[in-house]
């Protein structure tokens, strides 16, 4: 995921400019806890991605890693037209688990929900969930889209030099996978 962000105004006589970059990648595994076929046979089962027909339950973990890199910009519009300007930068890994269900409706078609939690202490937590349609071109493509809601909570240092990131980022989601 990447994100980018931006936001200017006025306060009386100073003007603000800031501006704010993220980087959110994941990485995890999966291992397949059950299968329920619902209704179907045996022979009809397997579908293209490793996802049978019928109910799929998988286990997952695995780490998020966040960037985040943001620009503060202020200028007097007075006499003295005093300019200031502050930036910085975080990343930090948070290793989560969770769980996936797929639905795989037919040889092709498959409805998909995943959650998932990660913290390492209270300065320092994650939570995902997400919902997909996909459909499966072959056993090794497919396409999905749906919604995700991602929340970040993450601190570090103290005082002036103190970096707070405790932000939820929702919204339509579309992916392919190899």
């Amino acid at each position: 995921n990447y994100l980018n962000a931006s936001s200017d105004g006025s306060v009386g006589p100073v003007d603000a400019k800031v501006d704010a970059n993220a980087f959110i990648g994941e990485l995890f595994g999966t291992y397949r806890l059950g299968y329920w076929p619902l209704g179907t046979s045996a022979s009809e089962s397997y579908a293209p991605a490793s996802i049978k027909a019928g109910l799929n339950l998988d286990a997952l973990g695995g780490f998020i890693y966040t960037y985040v890199s943001s620009d503060l910009e202020l200028k007097g519009t007075g006499p003295l037209g005093l300019e200031r300007h502050f930036n910085g930068d975080q990343d930090w890994v948070t290793p989560f688990a969770g769980a996936r269900t797929l639905f795989g409706l037919d040889q092709h078609w498959f409805l998909a929900v995943m959650g998932y939690y990660g913290t390492l202490g209270s300065d320092n937590s994650v939570w995902n969930l997400q919902g997909l349609v996909g459909y499966a071109f072959n056993r090794s493509i497919s396409v999905a889209a749906g919604y995700r809601a991602l929340y970040q909570n993450y601190e570090n240092g103290n005082d002036n030099d103190k970096f707070h990131y405790d932000i939820t980022t929702h919204g339509p989601v579309f992916g392919v996978t190899f």
